[in-house]
């Protein structure tokens, strides 16, 4: 149990320091207690990851800068909480305390695959390998793998001080932890558009989509890069009603975040900075877009660049004309361009386009890996109800805030299956409680 709790102190801690970013940019009394949170807390996994990446440069990643981290995080979130907490505005009905029982079911199972050792493959030999490997050498370590080369790590960084300082249920805590605080967020947001009864009806659906159960519990990044997706939709639908190119810093941070923790983190880059041009200030807010992108997702792709000469190795090996070297070849190269062929079962055209989700949902390919992780029927079910109430509402769409939540997850989805990455369904995981609200 020490595990856990050394994982509800570091959850605790990264609101504190998302909280202290927020108060230094004089937002916490323009925004509701809601707003607050949901901001505060991709704002400070992000942070986290961010400085982690600065000791591990300098090797000083140990036990005792993670303390020092842990204790000025617990030490915002003291000070800076709102006082009020959260307040729902309704009260629980009959069929709110039976939504609310069913996630507490969900809660519980979770809660106990958090205390167990974990079993993912890609988990014991990947994302929890790399933090161990940082937190033995007390330094940040440059991992190329022999099939997708090195990428950024953001978020994997944020495994090494639960690591140190509790181990590896600490490490199986923390993603049942940041799996909850998905959840959580994506009701915080719903609570914006929907009645109570509806948003926790909303929660549940979310809760038990297979992708969720598979993955929140795993060292896989999607369900951590979804707290920067929602929390970035909510900076953009501020900044565009504000104005504020203050609200753009934040907006441009959880962007870069995105960008530090996987390549087609990059997408989700175009996708915010095309929300920009909806705001009144547009060429102003672009350029403090860019400079705040940079300033917290360049360092993974100087890091990169340093240590191969290609920012995004191996993508531009052959471009570059890189010299064979003892982790990279034209044979490892070679390799590569074949498993991303494997990784393509369908063809990257218009018509595949529009298929995909049905065919990804209804009867997957294996390379799909929807049948073990899909994304559930419910949103091909209400689909039909989705397309009419907008047709109904079609005046009113262009006013409406949750515009950004379109414009966000089709143009990712558009960059995404057009570029010709992986087309597992894993990767569409951060669209999800977008699509849903």
């Amino acid at each position: 149990m020490n595990g856990l709790i050394v994982a509800a102190l570091q959850l605790l801690s990264i609101l504190g320091w998302g909280l202290g970013l927020l108060y230094l940019l004089k937002f916490t009394r323009r925004l509701t207690n809601i707003e607050n949170i949901v901001l505060a807390l991709p704002l400070g996994l992000g942070l986290n990851g961010w400085l982690l990446f600065l000791l591990g440069l300098c090797d000083q990643l140990n036990v005792n800068s993670s303390v020092v981290l842990l204790v000025i995080g617990l030490s915002g979130f003291i000070f800076l909480y709102p006082r009020q907490g959260i307040i729902l505005g309704t009260h629980l009905n009959t069929l709110g305390y039976l939504f609310l029982a069913i996630l507490s079911y969900i809660f519980g199972l979770d809660l106990i695959e958090a205390i167990t050792p974990p079993g993912d493959g890609d988990t014991l030999a990947y994302h929890f390998a790399f933090p161990k490997m940082v937190a033995e050498k007390n330094s940040l370590v440059f991992l190329p793998r022999a099939v997708d080369g090195a990428v950024p790590l953001l978020v994997q960084l944020t495994y090494t001080p639960l690591l140190l300082l509790g181990g590896e249920i600490a490490a199986t805590s923390w993603t049942f932890l940041t799996g909850w605080a998905l959840i959580s967020m994506t009701f915080l947001v719903a609570l914006r558009y929907l009645s109570l009864n509806w948003c926790l009806m909303l929660t549940i659906i979310l809760a038990s989509t297979p992708i969720i159960v598979g993955v929140s519990g795993s060292g896989q990044v999607e369900t951590r890069m979804s707290l920067f997706v929602i929390g970035g939709c909510l900076a953009s639908v501020l900044a565009r009603r504000m104005d504020s190119s203050f609200m753009m810093i934040i907006v441009g941070l959880l962007a870069g975040f995105l960008a530090g923790s996987k390549y087609y983190g990059l997408f989700f880059v175009l996708a915010f900075g095309v929300t920009i041009f909806f705001s009144r200030s547009w060429l102003r807010n672009s350029f403090v877009y860019i400079i705040f992108v940079l300033v917290a997702g360049s360092q993974w792709y100087l890091w990169n660049w340093t240590n191969t000469g290609d920012p995004v190795f191996p993508v531009l090996y052959e471009f570059l004309g890189l010299e064979n070297t003892e982790f990279w070849n034209d044979h490892h190269n070679s390799e590569r361009k074949n498993f991303s062929k494997y990784e393509l079962p369908v063809n990257a055209n218009l018509l595949w386009y529009f298929l995909y989700p049905f065919r990804a949902t209804i009867y997957g390919l294996e390379q799909f890996d929807s049948q073990r992780l899909g994304l559930g029927l419910y949103p091909l079910l209400i689909l039909p109800f989705a397309i009419y109430g907008a047709f109904l509402g079609k005046k009113k769409l262009v006013a409406s805030e949750l515009l950004v939540f379109v414009i966000v997850s089709c143009i990712f989805y558009s960059l995404w299956f057009f570029s010709e990455t992986s087309q597992r369904v894993r990767h569409l995981l951060p669209l999800l409680p977008l699509v849903l609200i």
